[in-house]
C-alpha cells in the first residue's frame, strides 16, 4: 500500500493521472449522449455520474497538486514551477467555467 501511495504521490505520475482523468471526463461526457434517449437509459445515468467523478476528481487534484509538490520538493519549488502552472489548467478551468455560469 505504501509503494502505490508513493507512487501516486510521485510529481509526474500525479501530472499524469490529472491529466488522464481530466481528458477520459471529458471524453465520456459526449461519448454517452447517444445513450440517453435509447433503451438504455440506465448506462447514460451511470456513465454521467462516471465522468463527473473523473472531472471533479481531476480538478480536486489540481487544486492540490501545488501543495504536494511544495511539501514534496521545497527546496527545488521553482524548478517544478512549470509543471505546477500545467497542472493548474483543470483547476483553471473550472475556475473560469464556474465564474462564467453566473
Amino acid at each position: 500500500m505504501r509503494k502505490i501511495l508513493k507512487f501516486i504521490l510521485f510529481p509526474k505520475a500525479l501530472f499524469v493521472l490529472i491529466f488522464l482523468l481530466f481528458v477520459v471526463g471529458l471524453l465520456l461526457k459526449g461519448r454517452f449522449e447517444f445513450i440517453r434517449f435509447s433503451e438504455y437509459p440506465y448506462l447514460h445515468k451511470y456513465a454521467k455520474h462516471i465522468y463527473r467523478v473523473f472531472l471533479y476528481l481531476s480538478v480536486g487534484l489540481s487544486f492540490l497538486y501545488p501543495l504536494i509538490i511544495w511539501f514534496k520538493k521545497r527546496d527545488d519549488f521553482k524548478k517544478h514551477l512549470l509543471w505546477t502552472i500545467i497542472a493548474f489548467i483543470p483547476a483553471i478551468w473550472f475556475s473560469i467555467l464556474l465564474v462564467l455560469s453566473n
